[in-house]
């Protein structure tokens, strides 16, 4: 995914700025100026990211409300205009609230705010969570991997990878399954149905062959009045039960041909549980997060060994569980500093983000680093820069720090300054 340019309006202490993406290559520092209460700080440098994602997915990386996210002064008309891979235009705003899609000339715009969403996520071939993990690594974004749960890892890794397409057919399995469960059901309650007149049909039939064993024994001549009705009601009695026979030999093929469907769709119901469990956690997704493990792990490792001299090894098992060393012992990840927790966490998010390498997903030419500095010593410092020299080989990376030594690392790189006044950013370009 290619972003190209923004536009936002009221949002946050942001009034009316234009910013193109497409300008800027390699290493941007994003630097702050607050003339309201001097210092860098609430300057609104993290806003042009807040900006970026709330564009795409109506959310935020922070918690807000719309009180906040709305300009203070202006208290509407917020909205934010994003063009991604040239030709898709996405327009957000609040107050009023709107949501708007065009894909060159052709407007996309869906029925409600849920599916104009769904269908934006399809077209960019990401979704927030995803987009937060590969591509916004700082202090906002709370998406932490370690600290997940088993089943919340393997989801993360089910995006990464792209593999909701399992999950929707595990979601049409589940369907068929269900409906040959109620196909078994019904063949059940058909064969009840059916063997209940069955049994009805042969008490009937037990009487009258009584009643017609008596008349048979009646003489034919000469006989009585009497007995003369009673052959005729033999006569009919023989018809009754030639067609209750017919009727038998019927119910008792229905039965059969009920037995053979129910058959028949307890085999297809056998088959989709199968396939459940192959299409769950447990199944196939399980099978390959086994396969990507080696190429996750070579991946977090190559960033760790920058941020940690080499000093620190991880490695995520099956169940995506991790193991931390530090020359070579077994340490708890809880018991680390700050600083060499972050080392760790930006190294699997780095790794996360290598992921999309291997999917269908599109990779976005953009990162941004909000304060990853955090904690870091100089050591991890020196690391850091060159992985960013890495990165930037393929990507524009937008870095926010207040680590002055950092900054002499990339005294060469761009910048783009924030200036707060009077309550309002604008953003100052050299």
């Amino acid at each position: 995914m290619k972003i190209n340019k923004i536009e936002i309006n009221n949002f946050y202490s942001i009034k009316d700025v234009k910013f193109k993406f497409d300008k800027y290559k390699g290493i941007v520092l994003l630097e702050g100026i607050n003339k309201d209460t001097g210092g860098s700080n609430g300057s609104g440098k993290s806003v042009l990211i807040e900006a970026v994602v709330w564009g795409l997915f109506g959310k935020t990386i922070r918690k807000s409300t719309e009180e906040a996210l709305v300009n203070n002064k202006e208290k509407k008309n917020c909205s934010v205009k994003i063009t991604v891979n040239d030709d898709i235009v996405i327009e957000r705003g609040k107050k009023p609230v709107y949501l708007k899609v065009h894909k060159g000339d052709k407007e996309l715009t869906r029925d409600n705010a849920l599916n104009t969403q769904a269908l934006i996520d399809e077209l960019l071939q990401v979704n927030y969570k995803v987009f937060l993990a590969s591509t916004v690594f700082g202090q906002q974004n709370n998406i932490e991997f370690i600290n997940a749960t088993p089943e919340d890892k393997r989801t993360i890794i089910k995006n990464f990878l792209n593999l909701d397409e399992l999950f929707s057919l595990r979601d049409s399995v589940k369907a068929l399954k269900s409906e040959y469960s109620q196909m078994v059901k019904r063949q059940d309650a058909g064969i009840q149905e059916h063997e209940k007149i069955q049994v009805t049909r042969k008490h009937i039939m037990a009487a009258e062959e009584s009643r017609a064993s008596y008349l048979s024994k009646i003489k034919k001549v000469p006989i009585s009045s009497s007995e003369y009705h009673q052959v005729i009601e033999y006569n009919q009695l023989k018809k009754e039960s030639e067609t209750f026979e017919d009727i038998k030999k019927e119910t008792l093929a229905k039965i059969q041909e009920a037995h053979d469907i129910k058959q028949e769709y307890n085999s297809k119901y056998e088959v989709m549980r199968f396939w459940e469990k192959g299409f769950s956690e447990s199944g196939i997704v399980k099978y390959i997060i086994k396969n990507v493990l080696d190429y996750f792990n070579s991946k977090v490792n190559f960033y760790l060994s920058h941020l940690s001299q080499g000093k620190f090894f991880i490695e995520f098992d099956e169940s995506l569980k991790e193991t931390v060393t530090h020359n070579k012992n077994t340490i708890h990840y809880m018991s680390l500093s700050g600083g060499e927790k972050k080392k760790i966490s930006l190294s699997v998010m780095l790794g996360l983000q290598e992921l999309l390498r291997i999917s269908h997903n599109q990779k976005t030419n953009l990162m941004f680093f909000d304060e990853v500095a955090e904690n870091l010593d100089q050591e991890g410092l020196d690391g850091l820069y060159i992985l960013l020299s890495e990165l930037k080989k393929e990507k524009c990376l937008f870095v926010i720090t207040h680590n002055n030594y950092l900054k002499s690392l990339m005294d060469n790189a761009k910048t783009v300054t924030m200036i707060k006044s009077n309550g309002t950013t604008k953003i100052k370009k050299r």
